[in-house]
């Protein structure tokens, strides 16, 4: 496997030698890698088209929206959060990840240039019916993320994740939001996931989690 990081290249051909990692098991990690490539025919049709190609048409933002919602997992709705309902007249947009630092695409190869990014504080403002006060907050500070969590109906959280290719997964850089379980001001901590929900002062949160990559 080609890098070093810390997991292969000579570190994983040393456990294989040594038997830390059996010769099935590099197999079996192997086999699905590449029956997902030759089920795209990646060594045996001709590539076309070029990384610069725009990818712009009607199609080609419907398979982008379509990819984006079948990667979209919920993980938990407790009390049936959601969808939010006519009596959710105000909402709060936490973190640097719903708008000014989105997470739009993964790293390495996943990394794409877009034509126009919608935020998420974006999306949600033009989604928000009449009535209905969105309110932001970077959440670079607990407390004031807090009280406007606490003034509103439902509190959205953002929290993004960028990984570095090279780093392990524990030197993962985190953005936002700081300690995000002291956003209930009293030890609760909120479920992190593309979904989850949590009671934050006695009002809705939800908390989404942006992942770079696996």
């Amino acid at each position: 496997m080609p890098g070093n990081d810390g997991y292969y290249g000579a570190t994983l051909q040393s456990a294989i030698s040594s038997g830390q990692v059996s010769q099935a098991t590099l197999n079996t990690a192997v086999s699905g890698i590449l029956t997902e490539m030759f089920g795209f025919g990646l060594f045996d049709k001709a590539p076309t088209g070029s990384p610069d190609q725009s990818a712009t048409s009607g199609t080609d933002t419907s398979d982008a929206l379509n990819l984006a919602e079948e990667g979209t997992v919920l993980l938990k709705n407790s009390g049936g959060v959601l969808p939010l309902g006519s009596a959710d007249s105000s909402v709060a947009v936490i973190g640097a990840d719903a708008s000014t630092s989105p997470l739009t695409a993964g790293g390495g190869s996943a990394s794409v240039n877009s034509s126009g990014t919608v935020t998420p504080l974006q999306g949600i403002t033009a989604a928000a019916p009449g009535g209905v006060t969105v309110n932001y907050n970077a959440g670079t500070s607990n407390s004031s993320a807090a009280s406007l969590a606490a003034s509103s109906s439902v509190a959205v959280v953002f929290v993004g994740q960028r990984r570095v290719r090279g780093q392990r997964p524990e030197q993962h850089r985190p953005v936002q939001l700081g300690e995000l379980a002291d956003l209930g001001g009293g030890g609760g901590q909120p479920e992190h996931g593309g979904g989850a929900q949590h009671r934050l002062g006695g009002h809705h949160a939800l908390a989404l989690l942006g992942q770079g990559r696996p």
